[in-house]
């Protein structure tokens, strides 16, 4: 190319006349030119470009392509060893000139969807654009949006970087794939598209960064920006078209246009225009004039007219300096009596309380105050209150103490038995409030509420069909119940059927005691005791069994029987035949036996080491069917809760570790290797690994990842980014120290006495930010030649 500096209005380049130099492509180096066409005399644009740019360009006007919002060459030249591309002069400027001077939002919402269209056209027919931007998004003469400049166009599929391995395209709206170098597919367009729209309706871009590399590397690895006020209808849009994994993207143009317009239904009554650029000293004399002649037409039809706009609440925004300049007079004026201000001007200048704020609140504290309304609905309301003034104290207060308000009422809802309401309360809790720690606890609290509630409910069945005195199937329901107080503390329901089944069996036992049938009294009496061992009646049956001739002998019989069957292993089965079972009839009848308390101890030693060892072997099933055995046996509540919390212990544990290698392994690839600092993979394996120190994937993945850091620190080196290659390569030495090679390059990159690169162990440089597939450099690096 030849020195643009030296193109001025009126020479001839390649025939056509110059008009005016336009610019120049800050990312390509190419220049732009208006100039008119020898043969029509129109006006059009030439690009100067490459030969690669040039390449691309004539594939896209070679295929036919053809769209009511797709800006195609007229004709590609080459001339005095330079290639042209020369398109038709689109006088209303692109997008980003557009806003400069201001565009209603619903104009603006136009413009993007036109684009969307455009972009869907060209991927149906198998290109990618490559290089979505404001500079991109012409506007005719007619005021339609037209999709321009191809020259960084791929075919679906292909990768982004041209013939010199360079990845072209603009760094601000690359996708995360096309920062690295990929394959690039419809998708990686709709991303691009996706930053435009933040940066149309923001005035900013979501990302920003010093260097190509750490913006690629931001792409990669920072979170989402969140939109605010209105502007919050159009998230759940960016948040599709940003997504930083391909497959959770927004897959296709007609798609964005459908999500577009639901958002687009959402902000039809909101009456804003969206300007990047400043306001003249001309426009805010211009608004002065407008807002004092209001002040002399203070008639009712005035008054009106200014109410109505009053409702649209962002119509001050052009008038905003002046109305700061005429504060400080008219304030005084209206204290000192002289002058009467319109309503609604006051308000603009904070002379009274805006009505529309003041509507908001009084909405906002309405639907609190109605025990009908959801969470959702009240959050929204206070939500408004804050989109119409940010600053508002009380709204934020209020919804900072909507939290433990709902904690409050879910805890009520779960303790009157009302579990379709705790749930429903707490899914609307847990959806507005996702961070809120209080959730997993009722989560836990609700779940075990309704475990409870339905083995009440098929314990009760059970009783029903075989009746209590059924002597297996009470055994079955005291097991039963006490699980469902063990689930929920308390629960009436359960409480009152365990004393229903101690009387009970405390009455069989005594009628047996009364008739000498002693064996089968201790035998109901331990029923009895195992329903309610606090039941005061027992003392009295013990007593009545006591005075039996036979009683001694029963029991020393049973002593007798126990000791067999411990001696022969049988410590818990088979049900009916145990030696714990013995023993536990024997001491209901007799507490203070000592054989049988001491060998009932050492019964319960063997079960408890018999669970630790399972759990060492990570065995949950084998201790839970254990546990189930003792249970079946007779053993006492307070000891099957220990060993069952000890299990459920385990298995949280083991689930935890599953939860963060999962974690960690979706992070990676998502690219979060050791950044951000709370959420990345290198945190979060070894959170894995003080908990199971022993896991050999966790291991494993560790080393990948410093592996990696060991790349990408060889890779900053390569472009002299030293304290960033420095902080890469001390992360990945501390994860893997056996690693000599990467110590020995540690000791080269050592700073020496005169100065040189940053010591990552003694700098303060930040942690390294790395991905699974950071931006690699393009280009000096990436420093914007060879990018458009």
């Amino acid at each position: 190319m030849s020195d643009y500096s030296s193109i001025d209005a009126g020479e001839v380049v390649a025939g056509y006349a110059v008009i005016e130099p336009l610019g120049v492509r800050q990312e390509s180096g190419h220049r732009l030119l208006l100039a008119v066409h020898p043969r029509t005399q129109n006006h059009v644009v030439l690009k100067e470009t490459d030969p690669n740019s040039y390449a691309r360009e004539e594939m896209i006007y070679a295929s036919g392509l053809a769209h009511d919002n797709i800006l195609i060459p007229d004709q590609l030249f080459e001339a005095q060893q330079s290639y042209y591309v020369q398109t038709a002069y689109q006088s209303r400027g692109d997008l980003g000139a557009q806003l400069r001077k201001g565009m209603h939002i619903q104009s603006l919402i136009k413009a993007i969807k036109d684009t969307a269209r455009a972009l869907h056209h060209l991927h149906e027919a198998g290109f990618v654009h490559g290089d979505i931007k404001p500079e991109n998004i012409l506007f005719s003469d007619n005021n339609q949006v037209l999709l321009s400049d191809f020259g960084n166009a791929r075919i679906i599929g292909q990768s982004c970087r041209d013939e010199n391995g360079r990845v072209t395209g603009t760094p601000q709206y690359m996708s995360p794939e096309q920062a690295a170098g990929r394959e690039v597919d419809a998708r990686a367009d709709l991303y691009s598209l996706g930053i435009l729209l933040y940066q149309a309706l923001t005035g900013d871009l979501p990302y920003r960064a010093d260097s190509p590399i750490e913006l690629g590397m931001k792409h990669l690895q920072e979170p989402i920006p969140k939109l605010t006020g209105y502007l919050q209808h159009f998230q759940n849009l960016i948040d599709l078209s940003l997504a930083k994994r391909r497959d959770q993207r927004i897959a296709s143009g007609e798609e964005f246009v459908e999500q577009l317009d639901v958002a687009r239904k959402l902000v039809l009554d909101v009456e804003a225009s969206i300007r990047t650029d400043d306001i003249s000293t001309q426009e805010i004399s211009a608004a002065a004039s407008d807002a004092l002649s209001s002040l002399s037409a203070n008639t009712r039809s005035e008054r009106n007219r200014l109410k109505r706009r009053r409702r649209r609440r962002n119509r001050l925004a052009a008038a905003a300096g002046v109305l700061l300049i005429a504060t400080g007079v008219l304030g005084f004026l209206a204290y000192e009596g002289k002058l009467e201000i319109p309503n609604e001007l006051a308000e603009a200048l904070g002379l009274v309380e805006d009505p529309v704020l003041q509507a908001a609140w009084e909405d906002a504290e309405a639907l609190h105050a109605d025990p009908n309304q959801g969470l959702s609905t009240i959050v929204s309301a206070y939500r408004n209150v804050l989109a119409i003034e940010p600053q508002h104290q009380q709204a934020s207060q209020v919804i900072s103490s909507l939290t433990s308000e709902w904690v409050s009422e879910i805890e009520t809802s779960i303790e009157y038995g009302e579990l379709e309401t705790a749930r429903l309360k707490l899914n609307e809790a847990e959806n507005i409030f996702p961070d809120e720690p209080s959730w997993g606890r009722l989560r836990t609290t609700l779940q075990n509420r309704s475990r409870a509630e339905r083995i009440v409910t098929s314990t009760q069945g059970l009783l029903a069909s075989h009746g209590i005195s059924d002597l297996p199937s009470a055994t079955a329901a005291i097991q039963s119940y006490q699980e469902v107080l063990r689930l929920a503390p308390g629960h009436v329901e359960a409480s009152r059927a365990l004393a229903e089944l101690a009387e009970f069996y405390a009455q069989q036992a005594s009628e047996a005691a009364g008739a000498g049938r002693v064996k089968e009294a201790i035998t109901l009496l331990e029923r009895a005791t195992a329903a309610d061992p606090l039941m005061s009646e027992l003392d009295v049956v013990r007593g009545q069994i006591s005075q039996a001739a036979s009683s001694q002998e029963a029991l020393n019989e049973l002593l007798a029987q126990a000791n067999t069957l411990r001696a022969e292993g049988r410590l818990l089965s088979p049900a009916g035949n145990n030696a714990a079972e013995l023993y536990l009839q024997i001491l209901a009848t007799d507490i203070n036996n000592q054989p049988a308390t001491q060998f009932l101890n050492e019964i319960r030693r063997d079960v408890s080491a018999d669970i630790e060892a399972m759990l060492g072997r990570a065995d949950t099933a084998g201790a839970r069917s254990l546990i189930q055995q003792a249970a079946d046996a007779g053993m006492r509540t307070e000891f099957l809760n220990e060993l069952r919390g000890r299990v459920e212990d385990e298995e949280n544990r083991q689930a935890e570790v599953v939860r963060l290698f999962a974690r960690a392994q979706q992070l990676v690839a998502d690219g979060y290797l050791s950044a951000p600092t709370s959420t990345n993979a290198v945190e979060t394996l070894r959170t894995l690994l003080q908990i199971d120190a022993n896991h050999q994937p966790a291991r494993a993945l560790l080393l990948e990842i410093a592996q990696r850091l060991y790349e990408v620190a060889t890779e900053a080196k390569r472009w002299q980014l030293d304290a960033q290659a420095a902080s890469y390569l001390a992360l990945a030495v501390e994860l893997a120290p056996g690693e000599e090679s990467w110590r020995t390059l540690q000791s080269e990159w050592q700073p020496d006495a005169s100065g040189g690169n940053a010591d990552p162990a003694t700098s303060e440089s930040p942690t390294p930010t790395v991905t699974a597939e950071p931006a690699p450099p393009a280009g000096d690096p990436l420093a914007g030649s060879g990018q458009e």
